[in-house]
């Protein structure tokens, strides 16, 4: 049986932790949670996670005759959950098959480097994360043959260490390895085959064709992300606060850097994407606004400022992207100056 770990205990990281454990239950794998602290992980071990659906909706006939539109289902769920490694190689027995990693990217190598030796030499570590450059990182801990990567638009809110809300459910895209290989990897199939069962919209694209998603969901984070945070609000509210020519702007910019980059994207295709997700997830607050309510570091430095330093290289100017990472970075330092005060 496959053994699959999910390394961050985050929104995202907790989500995929509900489906693999619907999926063990079939005994279709072994699925355990690698934390960040030693109290989230015994409390989701002996309380188990609760995750309130927003995307089901169904009416309800009551004893007097009235109808009731009940707009979510809330269910829970257990797992196996460790805050190091020593722990989870006893229960393990064996080596590792699939690295879900979900953590933030700025802590991307440093989480996979404090596992890799667990990971099975035809194994997979797949990448979650926000921003680019996510698979070469992954590459230069576990080798190219062992790195993957994956774009997810489904929208998430982490309320506490045992509860998440999905606000609504979006297209996920697994990216196969960085070499030519005319065979997916094994591992990569097997994780898109028993998702498709959990009736989630996967795709699994080749990581040369997955270029240009992994750039779209940069552009995506690049709107969103920082503006959302900006105004202190839900994703919704930019439809109707924020002009689309500044959307605009900020995808023109990515558009010009990404095709330095050798990727070439489309406005409309661009524009289209954006606002789906911003009306998809109308109600979720975006993961950089959620860092900055609880007073941790965003990845701003991934998104935004990873166009401002790759777009530098090519001497292009891009100062929608600029403005809005220097003025998160001012966020955060106030965040600094307000704990120091």
């Amino acid at each position: 049986m496959k053994r699959l770990v999910v390394i961050g205990n985050g929104s995202l990281g907790l989500w995929w932790c509900f489906h693999l454990s619907q999926l063990q239950k079939k005994s279709l794998c072994k699925t355990f949670l690698l934390t960040r602290t030693e109290e989230s992980a015994r409390s989701i071990s002996e309380n188990g996670v609760i995750v309130e659906d927003k995307t089901t909706a169904e009416c309800i006939v009551e004893k007097n005759n009235r109808t009731i539109l009940n707009t979510s289902s809330t269910v829970s769920f257990h797992c196996n959950s460790f805050s190091n490694t020593k722990q989870l190689s006893k229960e393990l027995e064996d080596s590792v098959d699939i690295f879900l990693l979900c953590v933030k990217q700025y802590q991307l190598k440093s989480a996979l480097e404090n596992c890799a030796e667990l990971l099975s030499p035809k194994g997979m570590a797949i990448s979650f994360c926000n921003g680019i450059g996510n698979l070469e990182t992954v590459a230069s801990v576990v080798g190219v043959n062992r790195a993957a990567a994956a774009v997810t638009y489904e929208a998430v809110q982490r309320i506490n260490s045992t509860k998440i809300i999905h606000w609504s459910t979006g297209r996920t895209v697994l990216a196969d390895t960085l070499t030519n290989s005319p065979e997916l990897n094994a591992n990569i199939q097997f994780l898109y085959d028993v998702l498709r069962q959990q009736n989630l919209p996967i795709e699994l694209l080749k990581s040369v064709d997955a270029r240009k998603e992994i750039w779209k969901k940069l552009a995506v984070n690049c709107v969103i992300n920082p503006l959302a945070t900006i105004i202190h609000g839900r994703n919704g509210l930019l439809s109707d606060r924020i002009p689309q020519s500044l959307f605009e702007g900020i995808c023109c910019e990515i558009i010009m850097t990404a095709e330095r980059n050798g990727v070439i994207l489309e406005l409309d295709e661009l524009m289209a994407q954006v606002l789906e997700t911003i009306r998809e997830s109308s109600n979720n607050i975006c993961s950089t606004l959620q860092d900055i309510q609880r007073g941790r570091s965003t990845e701003i430095d991934a998104l935004n400022g990873a166009v401002v330093r790759l777009a530098r290289n090519f001497g292009l100017l891009v100062p929608y992207c600029e403005t809005l990472y220097h003025l998160i970075k001012a966020i955060e330092k106030g965040q600094d100056t307000n704990k120091t005060a």
